[in-house]
């Protein structure tokens, strides 16, 4: 993605955010009897 105001690429994967998201994945696949889901929803329903 880019910010359309300063023409320059924005990498949202090395915001605090994301690696609070990557680190809490990580711990929690690491926990006993918890099921982590980390798939894609799909698109159509049938």
């Amino acid at each position: 993605m880019h910010n359309p105001l300063t023409k320059q690429a924005i990498d949202f994967s090395k915001s605090d955010e994301a690696k609070f998201r990557q680190e809490l994945h990580e711990r929690l696949l690491k926990k006993r009897k918890l099921a982590l889901r980390l798939g894609d929803l799909a698109k159509t329903t049938e």
